[in-house]
Formats: C-alpha cells, sequence, structure tokens
C-alpha cells in the first residue's frame, strides 16, 4: 500500500528487503535501472498488493523528496494473468476520480515488460493501526468508518467493486487536524458490468482475497461471484476490528476440497484457513478477555476506557446490531449499500 510509514514490512534491522535496498544502492549507479521506474527512482519497499509490490520512491526534479509511491508488477509463473489484473487495477483506479481513493498520477513499462504506475505517498498506516496510536475512542472511530463506507460507496456507484477490504486496504493519514481514509489495492477488484466467469480456476486454486474479511459467497465460488455487498460484509469484519480489536469470526483448515477437482490438481491447490461464522464483537472480545485479559485491557484502554468489560457493553450497545447485519450469511440480509451502512453507523454515533 501506499503508506509512508512502512507498515507493510517488519519493521527492525532484520528486515531482508531493507537489506536489499541498502545493498542495491550501494553498488552504485550502474543498477540505477534496477532501482528506477521511468523518473521515479525506488527508496525502499512498503508492501506487497494483490498482483504488485509497492514502493515508497523520489521522483526527478523533486530534490530527493520521498513523497511518491510505486506500485511494480510482479514477476511470477502466472504473468499473462498477473498482467491482466495489473491493467485493470490501473484503469480502474484511473476511472475513480475520489478524494478518498488514491490516485494514479503517472504510469509505465520496464524493458522487460512489467508495468507500473506511480501514486501520491499517504503519510499514515492502516484505519486500525493510526486510530490505535491515536487512542481514538469509539465515536472518533465510527464516524471515520462511516467515511470509509461514503468512498466505497463512491467506487460502487462507479461500478467497481473491490473484493479486498481490510484494514491494511484503508489506510488513513492526518489532513487538516481531521484523519481522512484512502481506499487503496484494487488488484483483485472488477467493474460490476464486466463479463467475468463465476469462478476461474486461478480462483479456485487460490481464493484470491484475505478469508477473515470474506463473505460465504467470495469463499465458496470465487471472486467472480462478489458484488457490492460482499464489500458490505467486508466492511462490517473491518467495523468490528476497528472498534473492538479482533475479527469477529474464528478460521479453520480449509476440509472442502472440490470433488470435482483431478486428485493432482488437490494435491497441488495450498491450503487456506476457512472463516467461520461471524459474532457478535462483544461476544469476541469478551472470548479474548477470558484468554488474555491483559490483550483485551489494552484494547479497551486503546480506546478510552477502563476495562475489558465496559467497552464490551458499549460494543453491545452501539455495534454489535450493524455487523451482525452487514455480515448476514445471506447477502439479501445485509444493508443493501455501503451507503445504508454508513448511516446507521452515523445513527449509532
Amino acid at each position: 500500500m501506499p503508506t509512508a510509514d512502512g507498515a507493510g514490512d517488519p519493521s527492525g534491522g532484520g528486515d531482508p528487503l531493507a537489506a536489499i535496498d541498502d545493498a542495491l544502492r550501494a553498488l552504485g549507479p550502474e543498477l540505477a535501472p534496477a532501482l528506477r521506474c521511468g523518473p521515479y527512482l525506488l527508496a525502499h519497499h512498503i508492501a506487497s498488493g494483490a498482483v504488485g509490490d509497492i514502493f515508497a520512491a523520489t521522483r526527478e526534479g523533486d530534490g530527493g523528496e520521498v513523497r511518491h509511491a510505486v506500485k511494480l508488477m510482479r514477476a511470477g509463473p502466472e504473468a499473462t494473468e498477473t498482467l491482466a489484473r495489473f491493467e485493470r487495477e490501473r484503469n480502474l483506479l484511473r476511472s475513480l476520480a475520489h478524494p478518498a481513493v488514491v490516485e494514479v498520477t503517472d504510469d509505465g513499462a520496464l524493458d522487460d515488460g512489467r508495468l507500473w504506475f506511480a501514486m501520491p505517498l499517504i503519510d499514515g498506516g492502516s484505519i486500525t493501526t493510526e486510530c490505535d496510536e491515536r487512542r481514538a475512542d469509539l465515536g472518533t472511530r465510527l464516524a471515520l468508518f462511516a467515511q470509509v463506507c461514503s468512498a466505497v460507496d463512491a467506487v460502487h456507484r462507479a461500478g467497481v467493486v473491490h473484493r479486498d477490504l481490510k484494514p491494511c486496504n484503508i489506510l488513513v493519514e492526518a489532513r487538516g487536524g481531521a484523519l481522512a481514509p484512502h481506499i487503496v489495492d484494487f488488484g483483485i477488484a472488477r467493474a460490476l458490468l464486466s463479463p467475468h466467469p463465476r469462478m476461474t480456476p486461478v480462483d479456485v486454486a487460490h481464493r484470491l482475497g484475505t478469508p477473515e474479511y470474506m463473505s460465504p459467497e467470495h469463499w465458496e465460488f470465487g471472486v467472480g461471484a462478489c458484488d457490492a455487498r460482499s464489500d458490505v460484509f467486508a466492511l462490517g469484519v473491518v467495523l468490528a476490528a476497528l472498534c473492538a480489536g479482533v475479527v469477529p469470526r474464528q478460521v479453520a483448515a480449509d476440509g472442502d476440497r472440490d470433488s470435482t477437482a483431478s486428485p493432482a490438481a488437490t494435491a497441488r491447490r495450498p491450503r487456506r484457513a476457512r472463516p467461520g461464522a461471524i459474532c457478535a464483537p462483544s461476544v469476541a472480545l469478551r472470548e479474548l478477555a477470558s484468554r488474555d485479559a491483559s490483550a483485551a485491557r489494552a484494547i479497551a484502554t486503546a480506546r478510552g476506557l477502563a476495562g475489558a468489560e465496559e467497552l464490551a457493553k458499549v460494543l453491545q450497545h452501539r455495534v454489535d446490531r450493524i455487523v451482525l447485519r452487514a455480515c448476514a450469511s445471506e447477502p439479501s440480509h445485509r444493508h443493501e449499500s455501503a451507503a445504508a451502512l454508513g448511516v446507521e453507523v452515523r445513527a449509532a454515533l
């Protein structure tokens, strides 16, 4: 993600990517093409997205100031599929003109054919990290999340479904004394009206997305089954994580091997964590408190409350019902839109 704080990387001196960056710089200007995308000099790795890696970068003429993010297409055995997704992400971002959606400012290709595009560098981290570091109270978190709902609704109204909404794809930066969200990483997004098979072979093999935030239809039928209500489900899980500090679902080993797949194909498929049913955020927090009282107390303290039980009671009153509706198993039982979810969240303020 295009964030300046390096949240996508492990911190400390043992970071292998940082060591590689330093080693490349030390080797001198003869390796400049390996660190350059057009006029952008890649400074350091930030994170990895669905189809590429994101780097903080300087631009020629900027005096060495790092204020850009460059996403570089990932090389690999599925280059054709990755190229198609990368081009789709770039084109979708160009079509989305919204202050809370990251903007493509430049693009190009390397000599080896890998594509890249540039974006403004966001001076912040994930929505959960930024709120926790600022010890934001529940009201602040709900107000910020309502802004996220408005942004996602704008994406949907533009005919695009994200399909991988989660805290690290919702970055937050301080702007004019207030927190402003940015939706990033449209690597597996698609236009709602575009032709797309219900389930491609790659979808079957890898179940593109993040299990903890996947809707049931996403998990069972692949990204081709997702629509705006699948994003609403993911937003519900994000809301729970933002307010309760825990994802209110369990995951288990993927035991539902595809009975129609050949034994060889089944053996090649990586095992993934099966997302469990959603429970109320207050229940998830109380379960955490029963296992790790100090962790639950730290979550409450980060929200300006004295203890986990106090936070659980507030969640039960203000958040539980919203999350359970947004995360209903049946899409028709969820909020009809991200905007409707935002309206209910604002009512809870």
